[in-house]
């Protein structure tokens, strides 16, 4: 339920739903499912035992973030890097206490 309430605040987060275990029956590739279709999720399928598709769900998952990231519009991540770009440095502040050299 914490992924539909984020989904909600931020609609063009990319999210991605994975099938596993397509390595016991891979028929399954070919099916659709409720879930992805109702949610306008893209889905994928793979074989953590064999490997199949590992790869591939990583690097779109990496690609998805990544453009979102660069495009983004959603106003909590503009603040967010903001924030990283303009935050003070710990080497900023002098913590020694005045006089006691």
């Amino acid at each position: 339920k914490q992924w539909y309430q984020r989904r909600v605040r931020g609609p063009k987060i990319p999210v991605i739903c994975v099938a596993n275990k397509i390595d016991k029956d891979p028929d399954m590739a070919g099916k659709s499912f409720k879930f992805a279709t109702s949610n306008n999720i893209e889905m994928f399928f793979a074989s953590a035992a064999d490997g199949s598709n590992v790869v591939k769900i990583f690097r779109e998952a990496i690609k998805l973030a990544l453009h979102y990231k660069d495009n983004t519009e959603e106003y909590e991540d503009h603040v967010l890097e903001e924030l990283r770009l303009h935050s003070p440095d710990e080497n900023d502040f002098d913590f020694e206490p005045e006089g006691d050299s």
